[in-house]
């Protein structure tokens, strides 16, 4: 019960209207990143087909979680464009083309941590729990519906 709540709380921050983009975790947590980002680059590569997807992302990736990221996407076969500030111009949105931002946070007193993906502006969310040195999921990828 007591995950189900903390759970709960942390997802709440999806649906927040400002999400302060970026990685909330301290440089040394340099595992706990790429693990989260294996995950995530898995969970995409079945989500959309590397070959036919361009990436780009919507804010600076110079953390840990970022750089493997792109490394496991571009691995993948997928086309991603770094952020870059000085190009302010809408990127149009297709099945083809996606626009990422994302949120790397955590609980230190329950041992969760929290990735969230802003996928074309829609939240999509796992939670991890940290035990015996080991990062697991506490959950499912959750994904907002309007």
């Amino acid at each position: 019960m007591r995950y189900i709540l903390i759970v709960s709380l942390l997802l709440v921050g999806c649906a927040t209207n400002t999400p302060y983009y970026g990685n909330y975790l301290k440089p040394s947590e340099v595992a706990v990143n790429k693990e989260m980002a294996v995950d995530t680059a898995k969970q995409l590569s079945a989500t959309y087909s590397p070959a036919a997807t361009r990436i780009d992302l919507k804010q600076p990736a110079s953390d840990e979680y970022g750089g493997t990221l792109i490394k496991l996407l571009r691995a993948k076969g997928y086309a991603v464009a770094e952020y870059n500030p000085a190009n302010t111009k809408a990127t149009s949105i297709t099945n083809q083309h996606i626009n990422l931002q994302y949120i790397i946070d955590q609980v230190p007193t329950a041992n969760l941590y929290r990735t969230t993906l802003l996928i074309n502006n829609q939240p999509l969310s796992r939670v991890y729990t940290a035990q015996n040195g080991a990062l697991r999921p506490a959950g499912a990828w959750v994904k907002r519906s309007d």
